[in-house]
This record gives C-alpha cells, sequence and structure tokens, in this order.
C-alpha cells in the first residue's frame, strides 16, 4: 500500500491513526506500507514520521508536488492511498481517507 503524505497536511495527521488501525488489522507478512512525502523539507518529513511513529518504508519524492510521480497520477490531494497487488496491479487508484472501507476491501483482495 502506498501512502503519498506530507509532514504539513492537516489530512494526513489526522488520518495517521485511522492508518494504523489499519496496520495492525492487516497481516505483515502480505502486505507493505510505503509512504511517499511530497515535504520539500527533509528535516520537517523526517520529524513527522518520529513524532507520529509511523511505520513502514519512507521516501521522500524530489521536487515535492512538482514530480513525474503526481503527474503521472494527477495527484490532486494529499493524503493519497494506492493499493497496489504482488503482480503489481492497481487494486484501489485513489482512496483519500485512511478508514474507506473500499481500502480495507482492496487490501485483503489477493
Amino acid at each position: 500500500m502506498l501512502d503519498i503524505w506530507a509532514s504539513w497536511c492537516r489530512d494526513c495527521i489526522v488520518g495517521i491513526p485511522k492508518l494504523q488501525d489499519l496496520q495492525k488489522s492487516s497481516n505483515p507478512s502480505e502486505v507493505d506500507f510505503v509512504f511517499l512525502s511530497v515535504d520539500e523539507d527533509d528535516a520537517k518529513w523526517r520529524k513527522a514520521i518520529k513524532k507520529f511513529g509511523m511505520n513502514g518504508k519512507h521516501y521522500r519524492i524530489e521536487g515535492g508536488w512538482k514530480n513525474p510521480l503526481a503527474s503521472y497520477i494527477v495527484l490532486d490531494w494529499v493524503p493519497r492511498y494506492i493499493v497496489i497487488n504482488e503482480q503489481g496491479r492497481v487494486m484501489m487508484p485513489k482512496a483519500i481517507v485512511a478508514d474507506d472501507k473500499a481500502l480495507e476491501s482492496a487490501l485483503m483482495t489477493k
């Protein structure tokens, strides 16, 4: 599961506890949580990861909102949750809240 977020994003921060609940209910051997940040400030990004206890793989996208991935997926809001299965198929292309039932369902589908 990809979570595209930013440390300055209120909706992203509000969604972290819901996302952590989703992590707890997921099988860690079956679901990887990858966080892609559009933060431009490296120090603020790292501080937020630690402050909010965000577990998973973390990457900061150079260029903030102006990057090839954001253009490709037409990133118009963060947070943005995307579920990709083991075969590379996008199971959920766009969710903007971590407690979206369709997001949870996509995570459980193989």
